[in-house]
Protein backbone atom coordinates (compact mmCIF):
# COMPACT_ATOMS: atom_id res chain seq x y z
CA UNK A 1 0.00 0.00 0.00
CA UNK A 2 1.27 3.29 -0.56
CA UNK A 3 2.50 5.02 2.68
CA UNK A 4 -0.07 8.01 2.15
CA UNK A 5 -2.89 6.15 1.54
CA UNK A 6 -2.24 3.27 4.07
CA UNK A 7 -1.60 6.22 7.07
CA UNK A 8 -4.95 8.25 5.80
CA UNK A 9 -6.92 5.05 6.03
CA UNK A 10 -5.91 4.17 8.88
CA UNK A 11 -6.87 7.01 10.17
CA UNK A 12 -10.00 6.92 9.03
CA UNK A 13 -11.02 3.78 10.63
CA UNK A 14 -9.20 4.89 14.06
CA UNK A 15 -10.93 8.06 14.16
CA UNK A 16 -14.28 6.90 13.33
CA UNK A 17 -14.00 4.02 15.81
CA UNK A 18 -13.54 6.50 18.47
CA UNK A 19 -16.30 8.85 20.44
CA UNK A 20 -17.41 10.05 17.61
CA UNK A 21 -15.24 12.33 15.12
CA UNK A 22 -15.04 15.81 16.61
CA UNK A 23 -12.20 18.11 14.94
CA UNK A 24 -13.41 21.14 13.51
CA UNK A 25 -13.81 21.10 9.70
CA UNK A 26 -12.02 23.81 7.26
CA UNK A 27 -14.84 25.76 4.76
CA UNK A 28 -15.87 22.64 2.20
CA UNK A 29 -13.84 22.84 -0.79
CA UNK A 30 -13.33 20.55 -3.35
CA UNK A 31 -16.26 18.32 -4.36
CA UNK A 32 -16.81 14.48 -5.17
CA UNK A 33 -19.29 12.58 -6.05
CA UNK A 34 -21.37 9.16 -4.89
CA UNK A 35 -23.98 6.86 -7.03
CA UNK A 36 -26.31 4.90 -5.44
CA UNK A 37 -28.86 2.56 -6.63
CA UNK A 38 -32.61 2.83 -5.03
CA UNK A 39 -33.54 3.55 -1.52
CA UNK A 40 -31.61 0.66 0.66
CA UNK A 41 -29.32 3.16 1.69
CA UNK A 42 -31.23 5.64 4.04
CA UNK A 43 -31.21 9.41 3.97
CA UNK A 44 -29.42 9.32 7.53
CA UNK A 45 -26.73 6.82 6.69
CA UNK A 46 -25.77 9.19 3.49
CA UNK A 47 -26.32 11.86 5.71
CA UNK A 48 -23.57 10.11 7.90
CA UNK A 49 -21.23 10.24 4.94
CA UNK A 50 -21.22 13.58 4.20
CA UNK A 51 -20.72 14.62 7.50
CA UNK A 52 -17.67 12.31 8.63
CA UNK A 53 -16.10 13.05 4.86
CA UNK A 54 -16.65 16.77 5.68
CA UNK A 55 -15.37 16.79 9.13
CA UNK A 56 -11.75 14.44 8.24
CA UNK A 57 -10.99 16.63 4.95
CA UNK A 58 -12.94 19.93 4.83
CA UNK A 59 -14.52 19.15 1.44
CA UNK A 60 -17.92 18.00 0.05
CA UNK A 61 -19.57 14.83 -0.90
CA UNK A 62 -22.46 14.54 -3.17
CA UNK A 63 -24.77 11.69 -3.42
CA UNK A 64 -26.81 10.81 -5.96
CA UNK A 65 -29.02 8.31 -6.10
CA UNK A 66 -30.64 6.31 -9.11
CA UNK A 67 -32.88 3.78 -10.55
CA UNK A 68 -31.15 0.36 -10.34
CA UNK A 69 -32.66 0.08 -14.19
CA UNK A 70 -30.75 2.97 -14.97
CA UNK A 71 -27.29 2.40 -13.91
CA UNK A 72 -25.56 0.74 -16.86
CA UNK A 73 -26.21 3.05 -19.01
CA UNK A 74 -24.77 6.24 -17.03
CA UNK A 75 -21.85 4.23 -16.40
CA UNK A 76 -21.41 3.90 -19.87
CA UNK A 77 -22.00 7.29 -20.45
CA UNK A 78 -19.52 8.74 -18.20
CA UNK A 79 -16.65 5.88 -19.06
CA UNK A 80 -17.18 7.87 -23.06
CA UNK A 81 -17.18 10.88 -21.26
CA UNK A 82 -20.16 12.03 -21.98
CA UNK A 83 -20.85 12.91 -18.42
CA UNK A 84 -19.06 13.90 -15.73
CA UNK A 85 -17.85 11.16 -14.32
CA UNK A 86 -18.55 10.08 -10.41
CA UNK A 87 -15.66 8.99 -7.67
CA UNK A 88 -17.67 6.25 -6.03
CA UNK A 89 -19.90 3.44 -7.87
CA UNK A 90 -22.38 1.34 -6.32
CA UNK A 91 -23.27 -1.63 -8.61
CA UNK A 92 -25.19 -5.00 -8.40
CA UNK A 93 -23.26 -7.48 -7.31
CA UNK A 94 -24.21 -9.99 -10.71
CA UNK A 95 -22.83 -6.66 -12.58
CA UNK A 96 -19.81 -6.11 -10.56
CA UNK A 97 -17.32 -8.54 -12.55
CA UNK A 98 -18.33 -7.24 -16.45
CA UNK A 99 -17.69 -3.71 -14.57
CA UNK A 100 -14.55 -4.51 -13.17
CA UNK A 101 -13.14 -6.76 -16.54
CA UNK A 102 -14.56 -3.37 -18.55
CA UNK A 103 -12.08 -1.04 -16.41
CA UNK A 104 -15.13 0.58 -14.44
CA UNK A 105 -13.15 0.43 -11.70
CA UNK A 106 -10.02 1.31 -10.15
CA UNK A 107 -7.43 -0.68 -8.19
CA UNK A 108 -8.22 -0.65 -4.70
CA UNK A 109 -6.07 -4.22 -3.60
CA UNK A 110 -4.17 -1.86 -1.95
CA UNK A 111 -7.16 -1.34 0.63
CA UNK A 112 -8.46 -4.55 0.94
CA UNK A 113 -7.00 -5.53 4.33
CA UNK A 114 -7.54 -2.18 5.67
CA UNK A 115 -11.10 -2.46 5.00
CA UNK A 116 -11.90 -6.13 6.24
CA UNK A 117 -9.41 -8.31 4.50
CA UNK A 118 -11.01 -12.09 5.04
CA UNK A 119 -14.34 -11.25 7.01
CA UNK A 120 -15.57 -9.41 3.67
CA UNK A 121 -17.98 -11.38 2.26
CA UNK A 122 -16.24 -14.11 0.18
CA UNK A 123 -18.52 -14.50 -2.75
CA UNK A 124 -18.84 -10.95 -3.17
CA UNK A 125 -14.98 -10.27 -3.16
CA UNK A 126 -15.11 -12.79 -5.92
CA UNK A 127 -16.90 -11.14 -8.45
CA UNK A 128 -14.59 -8.16 -8.04
CA UNK A 129 -11.30 -9.64 -8.38
CA UNK A 130 -9.43 -9.44 -11.44
CA UNK A 131 -6.46 -10.80 -12.05
CA UNK A 132 -5.69 -11.17 -8.40
CA UNK A 133 -6.39 -7.78 -7.97
CA UNK A 134 -9.19 -6.21 -5.92
CA UNK A 135 -11.63 -3.30 -7.65
CA UNK A 136 -15.19 -3.85 -5.81
CA UNK A 137 -16.34 -4.46 -2.25
CA UNK A 138 -19.51 -5.68 -0.90
CA UNK A 139 -21.64 -3.24 0.04
CA UNK A 140 -24.55 -4.72 1.52
CA UNK A 141 -26.18 -8.09 1.27
CA UNK A 142 -30.07 -9.66 1.48
CA UNK A 143 -30.03 -13.58 2.05
CA UNK A 144 -33.64 -15.17 0.84
CA UNK A 145 -34.60 -17.76 2.73
CA UNK A 146 -37.63 -20.59 3.21
CA UNK A 147 -40.97 -19.25 5.13
CA UNK A 148 -43.42 -22.06 5.98
CA UNK A 149 -46.37 -22.98 7.31
CA UNK A 150 -45.82 -25.34 10.25
CA UNK A 151 -49.16 -26.27 11.34
CA UNK A 152 -49.34 -27.72 7.72
CA UNK A 153 -46.21 -29.12 7.63
CA UNK A 154 -47.08 -31.13 11.00
CA UNK A 155 -50.25 -32.64 9.09
CA UNK A 156 -48.06 -34.18 7.19
CA UNK A 157 -45.72 -35.62 10.02
CA UNK A 158 -43.16 -32.88 9.89
CA UNK A 159 -42.27 -31.19 12.70
CA UNK A 160 -38.84 -29.88 11.92
CA UNK A 161 -36.97 -28.35 9.10
CA UNK A 162 -35.37 -30.71 6.92
CA UNK A 163 -31.71 -31.01 6.97
CA UNK A 164 -30.65 -32.06 3.54
CA UNK A 165 -31.89 -30.86 -0.01
CA UNK A 166 -33.64 -34.60 -1.01
CA UNK A 167 -35.58 -34.42 2.45
CA UNK A 168 -36.91 -30.88 1.69
CA UNK A 169 -37.91 -31.94 -1.81
CA UNK A 170 -39.64 -35.11 -0.49
CA UNK A 171 -41.77 -32.90 2.21
CA UNK A 172 -43.01 -30.17 -0.48
CA UNK A 173 -44.41 -32.77 -2.84
CA UNK A 174 -45.76 -34.35 -0.34
CA UNK A 175 -47.44 -31.29 1.23
CA UNK A 176 -48.97 -30.78 -2.43
CA UNK A 177 -49.87 -34.31 -3.06
CA UNK A 178 -52.14 -34.68 0.47
CA UNK A 179 -53.30 -31.22 0.26
CA UNK A 180 -53.93 -31.13 4.22
CA UNK A 181 -56.32 -28.10 3.51
CA UNK A 182 -58.06 -29.59 0.72
CA UNK A 183 -57.41 -26.45 -0.97
CA UNK A 184 -57.73 -25.47 -4.93
CA UNK A 185 -54.12 -24.97 -6.43
CA UNK A 186 -52.40 -25.55 -3.43
CA UNK A 187 -48.92 -25.47 -3.89
CA UNK A 188 -46.50 -27.47 -1.61
CA UNK A 189 -43.97 -24.61 -2.56
CA UNK A 190 -44.86 -21.42 -4.13
CA UNK A 191 -42.20 -21.26 -7.46
CA UNK A 192 -42.77 -18.71 -9.55
CA UNK A 193 -41.83 -19.15 -13.34
CA UNK A 194 -39.98 -16.04 -13.86
CA UNK A 195 -37.51 -15.67 -11.23
CA UNK A 196 -34.54 -17.86 -11.76
CA UNK A 197 -31.97 -17.12 -8.91
CA UNK A 198 -33.31 -18.98 -6.48
CA UNK A 199 -32.45 -21.53 -8.86
CA UNK A 200 -29.10 -21.32 -8.09
CA UNK A 201 -29.26 -22.84 -4.52
CA UNK A 202 -30.18 -26.28 -6.07
CA UNK A 203 -27.49 -26.38 -8.80
CA UNK A 204 -24.75 -25.58 -6.43
CA UNK A 205 -25.73 -27.56 -3.84
CA UNK A 206 -24.88 -30.43 -6.29
CA UNK A 207 -21.79 -28.72 -7.35
CA UNK A 208 -23.12 -27.49 -10.14
CA UNK A 209 -22.96 -23.99 -11.98
CA UNK A 210 -24.19 -21.94 -14.99
CA UNK A 211 -20.48 -21.39 -16.10
CA UNK A 212 -16.80 -21.84 -15.70
CA UNK A 213 -13.54 -20.36 -16.51
CA UNK A 214 -11.27 -23.32 -18.83
CA UNK A 215 -7.40 -22.76 -17.76
CA UNK A 216 -6.91 -21.39 -21.04
CA UNK A 217 -9.02 -18.05 -19.74
CA UNK A 218 -12.08 -19.02 -21.93
CA UNK A 219 -15.14 -19.36 -20.15
CA UNK A 220 -17.55 -21.97 -20.92
CA UNK A 221 -21.39 -22.86 -20.16
CA UNK A 222 -22.02 -25.66 -17.80
CA UNK A 223 -26.05 -25.92 -18.11
CA UNK A 224 -25.44 -29.61 -19.43
CA UNK A 225 -22.63 -30.71 -16.90
CA UNK A 226 -23.75 -33.63 -14.66
CA UNK A 227 -23.84 -31.90 -11.18
CA UNK A 228 -25.86 -28.88 -12.98
CA UNK A 229 -28.20 -31.24 -14.74
CA UNK A 230 -28.71 -33.29 -11.08
CA UNK A 231 -29.90 -29.85 -9.61
CA UNK A 232 -32.14 -29.05 -12.23
CA UNK A 233 -33.49 -32.20 -12.64
CA UNK A 234 -34.87 -31.71 -8.65
CA UNK A 235 -36.21 -28.41 -9.07
CA UNK A 236 -38.33 -29.16 -12.24
CA UNK A 237 -39.95 -31.64 -10.40
CA UNK A 238 -40.64 -29.32 -7.58
CA UNK A 239 -42.29 -27.00 -10.04
CA UNK A 240 -43.74 -29.65 -12.47
CA UNK A 241 -45.37 -31.37 -9.08
CA UNK A 242 -45.40 -29.31 -6.13
CA UNK A 243 -45.74 -25.69 -6.95
CA UNK A 244 -49.08 -24.22 -9.15
CA UNK A 245 -47.71 -20.95 -9.75
CA UNK A 246 -48.28 -19.45 -12.84
CA UNK A 247 -45.60 -19.76 -15.34
CA UNK A 248 -45.73 -15.92 -16.24
CA UNK A 249 -45.55 -14.80 -12.74
CA UNK A 250 -42.34 -13.26 -10.72
CA UNK A 251 -42.07 -14.04 -6.91
CA UNK A 252 -43.98 -11.05 -6.01
CA UNK A 253 -45.46 -10.49 -2.48
CA UNK A 254 -45.38 -13.97 -1.87
CA UNK A 255 -46.98 -13.38 1.74
CA UNK A 256 -50.43 -13.52 -0.15
CA UNK A 257 -49.99 -17.49 -0.23
CA UNK A 258 -48.79 -18.34 3.15
CA UNK A 259 -51.22 -16.15 5.07
CA UNK A 260 -54.69 -17.35 5.96
CA UNK A 261 -56.20 -14.31 4.05
CA UNK A 262 -55.02 -11.39 2.80
CA UNK A 263 -56.14 -8.23 0.47
CA UNK A 264 -54.65 -6.72 -2.67
CA UNK A 265 -55.75 -4.22 -4.74
CA UNK A 266 -56.10 -5.33 -8.85
CA UNK A 267 -55.30 -3.06 -11.71
CA UNK A 268 -58.94 -1.67 -11.83
CA UNK A 269 -58.29 -0.70 -8.01
CA UNK A 270 -60.51 -2.95 -6.68
CA UNK A 271 -60.11 -4.55 -3.72
CA UNK A 272 -59.40 -8.39 -3.52
CA UNK A 273 -59.39 -11.40 -1.06
CA UNK A 274 -56.91 -13.73 -1.49
CA UNK A 275 -56.89 -16.72 0.74
CA UNK A 276 -53.90 -19.33 1.32
CA UNK A 277 -52.75 -21.40 -1.25
CA UNK A 278 -49.29 -22.68 0.05
CA UNK A 279 -47.15 -24.14 2.56
CA UNK A 280 -44.16 -22.88 1.69
CA UNK A 281 -42.19 -20.38 -0.34
CA UNK A 282 -39.17 -18.61 -0.73
CA UNK A 283 -38.51 -14.66 0.36
CA UNK A 284 -36.14 -12.48 1.84
CA UNK A 285 -35.97 -10.80 5.27
CA UNK A 286 -37.70 -7.80 4.32
CA UNK A 287 -40.77 -9.70 3.77
CA UNK A 288 -41.58 -10.69 7.38
CA UNK A 289 -43.72 -8.08 8.33
CA UNK A 290 -46.37 -9.21 5.85
CA UNK A 291 -46.78 -12.86 7.47
CA UNK A 292 -48.26 -13.47 10.38
CA UNK A 293 -52.06 -13.51 11.97
CA UNK A 294 -53.61 -9.88 11.17
CA UNK A 295 -54.56 -7.73 13.94
CA UNK A 296 -55.43 -4.34 14.48
CA UNK A 297 -52.96 -2.27 16.46
CA UNK A 298 -53.77 0.37 18.61
CA UNK A 299 -54.37 2.50 15.87
CA UNK A 300 -56.78 0.66 14.50
CA UNK A 301 -54.64 -0.27 11.16
CA UNK A 302 -54.45 -3.62 10.32
CA UNK A 303 -50.62 -5.03 10.52
CA UNK A 304 -49.37 -8.85 10.86
CA UNK A 305 -47.86 -10.08 13.86
CA UNK A 306 -45.61 -13.13 13.83
CA UNK A 307 -46.99 -16.16 14.93
CA UNK A 308 -44.25 -18.99 15.68
CA UNK A 309 -46.83 -21.32 16.40
CA UNK A 310 -48.43 -21.07 12.64
CA UNK A 311 -44.83 -19.54 10.68
CA UNK A 312 -41.63 -20.72 10.72
CA UNK A 313 -38.45 -19.92 8.74
CA UNK A 314 -34.87 -21.74 7.95
CA UNK A 315 -32.60 -21.73 5.02
CA UNK A 316 -32.76 -24.03 2.06
CA UNK A 317 -30.71 -26.94 3.21
CA UNK A 318 -28.28 -28.00 1.01
CA UNK A 319 -27.26 -31.88 0.53
CA UNK A 320 -24.63 -32.02 3.50
CA UNK A 321 -26.46 -31.07 6.25
CA UNK A 322 -25.92 -27.27 5.84
CA UNK A 323 -27.44 -24.19 3.92
CA UNK A 324 -27.11 -24.40 0.33
CA UNK A 325 -24.80 -22.54 -1.20
CA UNK A 326 -27.85 -19.53 -2.42
CA UNK A 327 -27.52 -16.70 -4.55
CA UNK A 328 -28.10 -13.34 -1.98
CA UNK A 329 -29.03 -10.48 -3.72
CA UNK A 330 -27.37 -6.88 -3.01
CA UNK A 331 -24.61 -4.30 -4.13
CA UNK A 332 -21.12 -4.19 -4.51
CA UNK A 333 -19.10 -1.17 -4.40
CA UNK A 334 -15.86 0.88 -5.63
CA UNK A 335 -13.58 3.70 -6.75
CA UNK A 336 -14.93 4.72 -10.58
CA UNK A 337 -11.83 4.56 -12.47
CA UNK A 338 -12.34 7.73 -14.51
CA UNK A 339 -12.66 10.35 -11.22
CA UNK A 340 -10.88 13.05 -10.86
CA UNK A 341 -10.13 12.67 -7.76
CA UNK A 342 -8.85 9.09 -6.93
CA UNK A 343 -7.22 9.78 -3.52
CA UNK A 344 -10.40 11.24 -2.30
CA UNK A 345 -12.35 8.52 -3.24
CA UNK A 346 -10.55 5.89 -0.96
CA UNK A 347 -11.38 8.42 1.90
CA UNK A 348 -15.26 7.58 1.25
CA UNK A 349 -14.37 3.89 1.14
CA UNK A 350 -12.74 3.66 4.34
CA UNK A 351 -15.81 5.34 6.33
CA UNK A 352 -18.23 3.23 4.59
CA UNK A 353 -16.26 -0.05 6.10
CA UNK A 354 -15.64 1.64 9.37
CA UNK A 355 -17.45 0.42 12.11
CA UNK A 356 -20.14 2.70 12.38
CA UNK A 357 -21.11 2.59 9.06
CA UNK A 358 -20.85 -0.66 9.56
CA UNK A 359 -23.20 -1.26 12.41
CA UNK A 360 -25.31 1.37 10.57
CA UNK A 361 -26.21 -1.15 7.49
CA UNK A 362 -27.03 -4.18 10.16
CA UNK A 363 -29.16 -1.98 12.34
CA UNK A 364 -31.11 -1.05 8.96
CA UNK A 365 -31.80 -4.78 7.72
CA UNK A 366 -28.98 -4.47 5.68
CA UNK A 367 -26.40 -7.62 5.59
CA UNK A 368 -23.14 -5.79 6.40
CA UNK A 369 -19.81 -6.75 3.77
CA UNK A 370 -17.87 -6.82 6.71
CA UNK A 371 -18.70 -10.17 8.88
CA UNK A 372 -17.42 -8.16 12.55
CA UNK A 373 -20.65 -6.36 12.63
CA UNK A 374 -23.63 -8.61 11.67
CA UNK A 375 -24.39 -9.07 14.76
CA UNK A 376 -25.75 -5.51 14.95
CA UNK A 377 -28.67 -7.49 12.70
CA UNK A 378 -30.09 -8.58 15.84
CA UNK A 379 -30.10 -12.33 17.57
CA UNK A 380 -33.51 -13.57 15.87
CA UNK A 381 -34.42 -16.09 13.67
CA UNK A 382 -34.48 -14.12 10.74
CA UNK A 383 -30.83 -12.60 11.11
CA UNK A 384 -29.32 -15.77 12.05
CA UNK A 385 -31.27 -17.34 8.96
CA UNK A 386 -29.88 -14.10 6.77
CA UNK A 387 -26.18 -14.61 8.40
CA UNK A 388 -26.50 -18.21 7.66
CA UNK A 389 -27.04 -18.21 4.12
CA UNK A 390 -24.98 -15.65 3.43
CA UNK A 391 -21.71 -17.44 4.74
CA UNK A 392 -22.33 -20.03 1.96
CA UNK A 393 -23.44 -17.84 -0.39
CA UNK A 394 -22.37 -18.54 -4.34
CA UNK A 395 -23.38 -15.60 -6.78
CA UNK A 396 -23.57 -15.80 -10.55
CA UNK A 397 -20.29 -16.63 -12.58
CA UNK A 398 -17.95 -14.14 -12.65
CA UNK A 399 -16.98 -14.04 -15.94
CA UNK A 400 -16.58 -10.45 -17.82
CA UNK A 401 -19.59 -10.76 -20.13
CA UNK A 402 -22.27 -11.83 -17.85
CA UNK A 403 -23.59 -8.51 -17.63
CA UNK A 404 -24.63 -9.24 -21.34
CA UNK A 405 -25.56 -12.52 -20.71
CA UNK A 406 -28.17 -11.64 -18.24
CA UNK A 407 -29.84 -9.06 -20.45
CA UNK A 408 -30.27 -11.05 -23.28
CA UNK A 409 -32.55 -12.88 -21.54
CA UNK A 410 -31.49 -16.26 -22.82
CA UNK A 411 -31.07 -17.11 -18.92
CA UNK A 412 -34.75 -16.49 -17.97
CA UNK A 413 -35.49 -18.23 -20.98
CA UNK A 414 -33.78 -21.30 -20.49
CA UNK A 415 -35.31 -21.78 -16.84
CA UNK A 416 -39.06 -21.05 -17.86
CA UNK A 417 -38.89 -23.66 -20.55
CA UNK A 418 -37.41 -26.24 -17.58
CA UNK A 419 -40.18 -25.20 -15.23
CA UNK A 420 -42.34 -26.09 -17.86
CA UNK A 421 -41.17 -29.17 -18.05
CA UNK A 422 -39.37 -29.57 -21.04
CA UNK A 423 -36.06 -32.30 -21.32
CA UNK A 424 -33.84 -30.87 -19.47
CA UNK A 425 -30.28 -32.47 -21.27
CA UNK A 426 -31.40 -31.40 -24.21
CA UNK A 427 -32.22 -28.24 -23.21
CA UNK A 428 -29.09 -27.57 -21.65
CA UNK A 429 -26.85 -28.19 -24.65
CA UNK A 430 -28.86 -25.98 -27.04
CA UNK A 431 -28.47 -23.17 -24.63
CA UNK A 432 -24.49 -23.91 -23.71
CA UNK A 433 -23.95 -23.86 -27.37
CA UNK A 434 -25.46 -19.87 -27.51
CA UNK A 435 -24.41 -19.03 -24.19
CA UNK A 436 -20.12 -20.16 -24.29
CA UNK A 437 -19.91 -17.10 -27.40
CA UNK A 438 -21.66 -14.86 -25.35
CA UNK A 439 -19.67 -15.27 -22.56
CA UNK A 440 -16.79 -14.53 -24.50
CA UNK A 441 -17.84 -11.54 -26.06
CA UNK A 442 -17.71 -13.67 -29.38
CA UNK A 443 -21.47 -13.13 -30.41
Amino acid sequence: MRPRLAALALAVVSTLSLAGCTSEAEPAGDTITMWLMGSETSTSMSDFLIAQYENLTGNHLVVQRFPRADMDTRIRDAMRGEIAPPDVVEVANTASSTYVYDGVFDDITDLYSVLGGDKLLSSFVEVGENQGKQYTLPYYYRSRFIYYRKDLWEKIGVDEPPRTLPAFSEAVLKLAEENPLKINGFSGMYLAGQDWRDALGWIHAYGGQLAEEKPSGKWESTLSSPMTVAGLTQLQDLHVNASRAPWTLKQDKPWLYLNDEDKITDSLGETVDIEISAATIMAGPEARVHFGDRVRNDLGKHVRVWNTETFGIFPLPGTNGGPAPMYVTGSSIGVFSKSRNLEEARTILTILFSREYQTMLAQNGLGPGNSDYEKYLGSDEFSKAMVAVASKSKLTPAAPNWLQVENSGLVDEFFLRIFKGEDILTLAEEYDKVLTPMLNGET
